[in-house]
């Protein structure tokens, strides 16, 4: 039921919000512990909340509430490295850099290059053999089967759309 249909009498719209988020939210009493959001959640499994009209990360409302900060232009980050926690006390603000510099040192960054992305199919020493062979006059059908690669990849690498840094 939309918010404006619901009915609580004596409070305040905000009071309202407030307490439908923390409704959402398995509190421990335990602060070291993770706070897993309950509602809904992103594909990476992030919460998401309903704010002034916006779908917002939960992590973002936990940590405005918690600090009475809304963190406009800043990333909220993970010391759990939990996407469903919301307890403020694992919650810490960053750029950009800094929250690329934090996937990286938890090993989930997809950017990554090359054979040191975990989910990298090919290699580089492939990937040149790859266009190599293409330019040499061997046909797609060919490289595709013998890389084991789908049509995508191989168009992907040859256009350099793919492994631009080699």
């Amino acid at each position: 039921m939309p918010l404006s249909k619901m009915r609580f009498p004596g409070l305040t719209k905000d009071e309202i919000v407030y307490q439908l988020f923390w409704s959402k939210v398995n509190l421990t009493a335990n602060i070291d512990l993770c706070w897993e959001w309950i509602g809904a959640k992103s594909k990476k499994g992030y919460g998401n909340f309903w704010f002034n009209g916006k779908c917002k990360h939960a992590t973002y409302l936990s940590y405005y509430y918690w600090n009475n900060v809304f963190p406009d232009g800043c990333h909220v980050l993970h010391k759990c490295d939990n996407p469903s926690c919301v307890n403020p006390t694992h919650l810490f603000l960053g750029n950009n850099n800094d929250n690329v510099a934090d996937k990286v040192s938890k090993g989930r960054c997809s950017c990554l290059k090359g054979s040191s992305n975990p989910k990298s199919k090919t290699t580089e020493a492939d990937v040149l053999e790859i266009r190599k062979l293409f330019a040499s006059g061997i046909s797609r059908k060919d490289i595709y089967s013998k890389y084991n690669l789908s049509q995508s990849m191989v168009n992907q690498i040859i256009s350099k759309r793919f492994w631009k840094h080699i």
